[in-house]
């Protein structure tokens, strides 16, 4: 069960938090703020009614605490009063939030103010009470009374953080806080986590589901249990874990495998090749020879992570761990978000340094291990693969080999395939195609799949060959873009729609053209894009044109079997 928990932060708005230090180009007081608004949309983004905060302005311009009367309060503002804050709220703080004229203000009777707000608001409850002062240390500091300050802070178990802009001298005793996104606890699961409630209206339901929730949370266990989600979905495990929070109690469940979904696979050794015989060869072009080998593993050696690691005083210890890694998608949206409700209308800012400090081999590594990085790739003979070289003839992707050899010859590709069948049009269809030398055999080859498309229509029964069909279209339509040839495309799609709206092609087969429609395939427009072709002569007003179908082509059928007809009227009007 999370804790309540109540914070207030004290941002120092002083006319020197505006400077600029350590080569940086935004301003302390913008540089501290984005830790600050980092905390701030963080808490929001629990919608948790139990954590609520509150935030105090030190060396303000104007006054306005319970204590203002006082001198030693004055240029000390209260922004924001304890609360559950939402959106409203972020975009009023920002706006109250700005760099005073003034280098006037107590840090001290800021943090007084700050205990006090606490105090009056957790009145003697359990709460997490906790005081962030951010500061440059510009400002007065007031030490008469610090003991029974000190002494109220530690009776009500509370935590004071001060964080320095700059602070790098150790005799004060802080440090600068690393401003790093919250750690991201890791689970393995088969699936999405879900959760499950008690019906509302089931008072019944509602007491037996929290008596096991309670029960479980008591006992500090999980249950395993068999889900059916749905009538006739086949029976899922799951393993079940109770959440108890201030508004609401459930069960997380997590699937778990059965043990036909643990499967096992068999995969050949990496060491020695097993011919067909039977015999092991421990020598083979699919295997590393013995010098490959040695610079791999004086390359891997190399490149150990395992001594990298320091910790902040540069002893040795653990680089990359775990609970310093984070999910880079997970938190840079959550950063885009936290961003765009303080600034709706600027750029998000990059990411975290610490979201990408794993996302690449260290310098140091990649510096020392260069000369044997060289010896590996020199041991495995490593080619840069060949550009892929647009070829002038029908914009083919044509690949130039490094050896200069015949690849068609030494693959017997010199006999052409002739005809294409109509068991196997679409592959054929493409072998024919890329064993084409002229203009004549695109022609012959596209002819070819239009006389087997037009066939197929005519021989369907029903609608059971309109999906083949589309098929072949598409890809008709896509190879006769790529080789620059959309006229071969455009002349047979004008063709086929005269002889569907004609019943030539077995009859009434009008629903044809409408699925050629819905599936895009009409006249191939003049254009750059994936779908046009800048050889094309087809504007877009005439492709339209040619995909409508108009009313008055279609003829009424008598005893009203018209159906099929104005539904398909009425798609095409869509």
């Amino acid at each position: 069960m999370a804790e309540k928990e109540a914070t207030v932060y004290i941002v120092d708005v002083g006319l020197s938090m505006g400077k600029r230090h350590a080569g940086r180009k935004q301003s302390d007081i913008d540089w501290a703020m984005t830790y600050i608004w980092d905390k701030i949309t963080s808490t929001v983004a629990t919608e948790r009614k139990t954590a609520v905060l509150g935030v105090i302005g030190l060396r303000t311009d104007g006054t306005a605490n319970e204590l203002e009367d006082e001198e030693s309060f004055s240029h000390i503002s209260v922004i924001q009063e304890i609360s559950q804050i939402l959106l409203p709220d972020l975009r009023r703080m920002r706006q109250a939030i700005k760099l005073s004229s003034t280098d006037e203000g107590d840090a001290i009777s800021a943090v007084v103010i700050a205990i006090q707000m606490i105090t009056k608001y957790c009145k003697k409850l359990k709460y997490q009470r906790k005081v962030v002062l951010v500061t440059d240390g510009c400002g007065s500091l007031d030490a008469d009374g610090i003991s029974e300050i000190t002494k109220k802070i530690k009776e009500d178990a509370m935590e004071l953080v001060v964080l320095g802009v700059d602070f790098d001298d150790f005799e004060y005793g802080f440090k600068e806080e690393d401003k790093e996104p919250g750690k991201y606890e890791q689970y393995m699961n088969m699936s999405t986590s879900c959760v499950i409630i008690a019906q509302k209206t089931n008072s019944k339901a509602i007491l037996a589901l929290s008596s096991v929730i309670h029960a479980l949370f008591e006992l500090e266990s999980f249950a395993v249990a068999r889900l059916v989600t749905k009538n006739d979905r086949p029976p899922m495990l799951v393993l079940l874990a109770p959440s108890i929070e201030i508004d609401y109690e459930c069960l997380l469940d997590v699937q778990l495998p059965f043990a036909e979904d643990v499967r096992s696979y068999k995969f050949p050794a990496l060491d020695r090749v097993v011919t067909v015989s039977g015999k092991v060869l421990k020598e083979h072009r699919n295997l590393p020879t013995a010098a490959l080998s040695s610079a791999m593993s004086d390359y891997v050696d190399r490149m150990d992570l395992s001594g990298l690691g320091r910790d902040e005083e540069g002893n040795p210890t653990e680089y990359m761990a775990l609970t310093d890694t984070f999910s880079p998608v997970l938190h840079r949206i959550d950063q885009a978000v936290r961003w765009r409700a303080i600034y709706p209308a600027e750029p998000v800012p990059p990411p975290y340094e610490i979201l990408t400090r794993y996302s690449k081999p260290p310098e140091e590594l990649q510096t020392k291990s260069k000369r044997l990085l060289d010896k590996l790739i020199a041991a495995a003979d490593v080619k840069k693969v060949p550009p892929k070289l647009k070829g002038r003839k029908r914009n083919r992707d044509q690949v130039k080999p490094l050896s200069g050899l015949n690849v068609d010859e030494l693959l017997g590709r010199r006999n052409k395939k002739a005809k294409i069948s109509r068991e196997n049009p679409i592959p054929e269809f493409k072998q024919m195609l890329e064993a084409a030398e002229d203009p004549n055999t695109i022609q012959e080859a596209a002819e070819q799949l239009s006389n087997i498309i037009e066939a197929q229509i005519s021989e369907s029964f029903g609608d059971s060959a309109y999906g083949q069909v589309v098929e072949e279209l598409g890809v008709l339509r896509e190879e006769m873009t790529d080789m620059d040839e959309p006229g071969l495309y455009n002349e047979f799609v004008r063709r086929l729609k005269h002889k569907l709206l004609a019943d030539e092609l077995g009859g009434d087969r009008r629903e044809m053209w409408w699925e050629i429609k819905r599936g895009k395939l009409g006249l191939i427009e003049k254009g750059e894009g994936p779908r046009r072709s800048p050889l094309s002569v087809v504007t877009e007003g005439e492709a339209k044109q040619v995909c409508s179908v108009f009313v008055s082509s279609l003829q009424t059928l008598v005893n009203g079997r018209v159906v099929s007809h104005f539904k398909m009227i009425r798609a095409f009007q869509q």
